[in-house]
């Protein structure tokens, strides 16, 4: 058949089937492509599909390379997939660079209504929120990854050694974090090329990368305005979040575990201590295992100390050759670990980088001790490391204002203090283990207490806060002097060191301060230390936000506030006459309702600005940690206005009855149920460190909302206590774990 007679058929064919469909029992209903709102995976589920490519719900099952569509998305996402040793963000960055971004994934559960609420205005689609709290906040960050990756890294050497030095002198914990900032001043400027050539060896620039981050997320943001890194308060977190994926990008393309270097270890240390509070909690563990494997490979554990290397190389003078035979070096580093970087930095006498080395160790060693609530145990055991903390000297005043004697070793302080927390971690899981009821040992904790009144007291004028507020701008500030003697100022010093110690006394007397207010013969130094300690931190920590500290470890700050808070409202809630008779040795300000009023305001209004920065901040996608931060804030204020309800109807009660009220309140009380009831306070900051022995009774007289806890003038203290148990305890949990601290010094 010829080409023409084939286009003939081919017409005639046509002709017939357009004539056939225009008729009436030939028709074919015409089929409409139209585009599935759903992926395949949703539909078989019958779930809400967001339609984003991959979906929501596919992200919160951890199945978002499994999320198909059947039609041209599924091949697009292919294309952009990213290869299988690449981070999960390189997918997203191609997107943008070819000129398609995904859309954010915005949880369906969330409406506009409830986002501009700024509450709970809808306690289950907050719970259901709330329970992605392992993943809550990095898919805030992921959500708006399309617009902090179209921030291409460039960073002039300006604005570098700017980031730097703010790190330097405000972020690195008033300087005990020591950095090669050598190596960092000279990768600037540094650009998105730079990077590009650097994979694979970009350990210098991931650790660049997370000081300016860090120092970025530190920074007001009007501050980084005027250093042209944002155009608006907005931008500053797509920027510092755009630095943190592409530092992160350079870590992982570096193979940190087939071959660790110094430099990836203080990247990872700097992302764990200042950023690490924006991922997953999982990544935080997995991450913290990574870091103190491969400062194990590098020797960091066997480095001694300073005055040892010095004897060493005084000896190896003596004999005109270094010290590298057989005997000496196998003492010094076993046979199982390679510890090259040690061996070669004592054989060069870099005495620098061994004392950054020692630095990284002894934060690792706080770090890990400090976490081991969250693990389960701690990674480093206190006779496996033989590394001393490095040379490191704080004096008071520069020049010609400074003392002869006013020099003091902050290490002193905050090693010892990482050590009584581990124990008192051994001493409350051994208790737990061994005992049914799970109640420590008041001996036990009154060693402990000793050991950081000791500290306390060995303090000198100069290094406390609560005495001598900090002079910003004077030469009589606080700086801290390293091995090779340069200073840098440190103001705030002395406030990390008496802060944490103070956090610390009222972290371990907490499992007694409600039996304190019942039994003060035997309790009540539990009730003092734990009232007094928790006023002082409040006290100093709003002292230095009006001084201007920058406030780095949010969680941290924000956990810690949220406890001294909850002492406070302890004692107000079960607080009597017999407890302020008991709390004589106090200072009589602290009993002062003005001044107890004024701290719980402090806090309260700290967590309403949190929440109020992360709704300005998460514009892309409603963040679970702005729900957190206001519902806080709203928990806070509803248990202070318990305690008010709780006094004025005790106005309306005989004197008879106001007594026996208060007798059943404190003097009453048996230790189980005050103990349930302190129990129950610190299980909204901390559910895993002493959950209650029993369950409490059932409320007979009180009232349960979802915003307010209620207390009738009837309340008995088992009726308090029930009260006080009927806040939804899930979303609680959720609540508080999110504002667990993460495990600091």
């Amino acid at each position: 058949m010829s080409e023409a007679e084939k286009a003939a058929g081919n017409a005639g064919r046509s002709s017939n089937s357009s004539v056939a469909s225009n008729g009436v029992t030939a028709s074919v209903p015409r089929k409409r492509h139209r585009k599935t709102t759903s992926c395949q995976s949703c539909r078989e589920r019958r779930k809400a599909c967001d339609g984003v490519v991959p979906c929501g719900p596919c992200i919160s099952r951890r199945v978002g390379h499994l999320c198909k569509w059947g039609d041209e998305r599924d091949r697009i996402a292919g294309s952009l997939a990213a290869p299988p040793n690449t981070p999960k963000t390189d997918s997203t960055r191609t997107a943008t660079v070819t000129g398609i971004t995904l859309p954010p994934s915005t949880p369906a559960s969330i409406s506009k209504k409830d986002s501009d609420a700024g509450g709970f205005s809808r306690p289950s689609d907050l719970a259901s929120t709330l329970a992605q709290a392992d993943l809550s906040t990095t898919e805030d960050c992921l959500s708006s990854k399309g617009a902090a990756d179209s921030h291409q890294v460039n960073l002039t050497s300006r604005q570098a050694r700017h980031l730097i030095d703010v790190f330097h002198r405000h972020v690195s914990f008033g300087g005990l974090l020591l950095v090669d900032y050598s190596a960092l001043y000279a990768c600037c400027p540094l650009d998105s090329d730079a990077i590009a050539r650097s994979r694979g060896d970009g350990d210098v620039l991931a650790l660049l990368l997370f000081v300016c981050a860090s120092s970025l997320h530190s920074l007001p943001p009007s501050l980084s305005i005027s250093l042209g890194l944002a155009s608006h308060f907005e931008e500053t977190n797509d920027v510092a979040s755009a630095w943190t994926y592409e530092a992160l990008a350079l870590l992982e393309a570096c193979d940190v575990h087939m071959h660790p270097t110094l430099a990836a270890v203080q990247a990872l240390m700097v992302y764990q201590y200042n950023l690490v509070h924006r991922g997953r909690a999982s990544l935080m563990v997995s991450q913290l295992d990574t870091v103190i494997r491969a400062a194990r490979v590098l020797g960091l554990d066997r480095l001694g100390s300073l005055d040892n290397d010095e004897r060493i190389w005084r000896e190896a003078d003596a004999r005109s050759h270094l010290v590298d035979d057989e005997e000496r070096r196998g003492a010094q580093l076993p046979s199982h670990a390679s510890a090259d970087w040690a061996a070669q930095t004592l054989r060069r006498r870099d005495m620098w980088a061994r004392e950054i080395g020692r630095s990284l160790w002894c934060l690792l060693v706080n770090r890990d001790w400090a976490a081991s609530r969250q693990m389960g145990s701690y990674l480093i055991h206190p006779g496996s490391f033989t590394t001393a903390p490095p040379r490191m000297r704080a004096k008071r005043g520069v020049g010609e204002h400074r003392g002869k004697q006013d020099s003091e070793d902050p290490w002193q302080y905050m090693l010892p203090v990482a050590d009584i927390l581990r124990r008192f971690h051994d001493i409350c899981a051994e208790a737990a283990a061994a005992s049914l009821s799970g109640r420590i040992s008041h001996d036990a904790i009154l060693g402990l207490d000793a050991e950081l009144e000791a500290m306390l007291a060995r303090r000198p004028n100069w290094l406390r806060p609560e005495a001598n507020p900090t002079a910003m701008g004077s030469d009589d500030v606080t700086v801290l002097v390293d091995a090779r003697g340069v200073e840098v100022k440190s103001p705030f010093i002395g406030s990390i060191i008496s802060t944490t110690i103070w956090h610390r006394l009222f972290s371990i007397h907490r499992p007694f301060l409600a039996l304190g207010l019942s039994q003060p013969e035997k309790y009540g130094l539990s009730e003092r230390r734990s009232f007094s300690k928790a006023m002082l931190f409040l006290q100093v920590s709003r002292q230095n936000s009006q001084e201007g500290m920058l406030v780095v470890h949010q969680s941290v700050t924000l956990s810690r506030l949220l406890q001294a808070a909850l002492v406070i409202i302890t004692h107000l809630l079960l607080g009597s006459s017999a407890s302020v008779t008991n709390m004589k040795h106090c200072d009589p300000g602290w009993l002062d309702p003005m001044r107890v009023h004024a701290y719980l305001s402090y806090v309260i209004t700290t967590f309403h600005s949190t929440a109020y920065q992360s709704s300005k901040r998460q514009t892309d996608k409603v963040g679970a940690s702005h729900y957190t931060y206001e519902g806080v804030a709203g928990r806070l204020e509803s248990l202070v206005g318990a305690c008010a309800r709780l006094t004025s109807d005790e106005r309306h009660l005989y004197p008879s009855e106001a007594s026996a009220q208060r007798a059943s309140l404190a003097g009453g009380l048996s230790a189980t149920q005050a103990n349930d009831i302190d129990n129950h306070l610190y299980l909204l900051a901390d559910p895993s460190m002493h959950p209650p022995a029993a369950p409490l009774p059932d409320p007979t007289s009180t009232e349960r909302n979802n915003t307010t806890v209620t207390a009738p003038a009837t309340t008995s203290a088992a009726a308090l206590a029930a009260s006080l148990s009927t806040v939804d305890n899930n979303l609680w949990d959720e609540l508080s774990r999110m504002l667990q601290e993460p495990g600091y010094l």
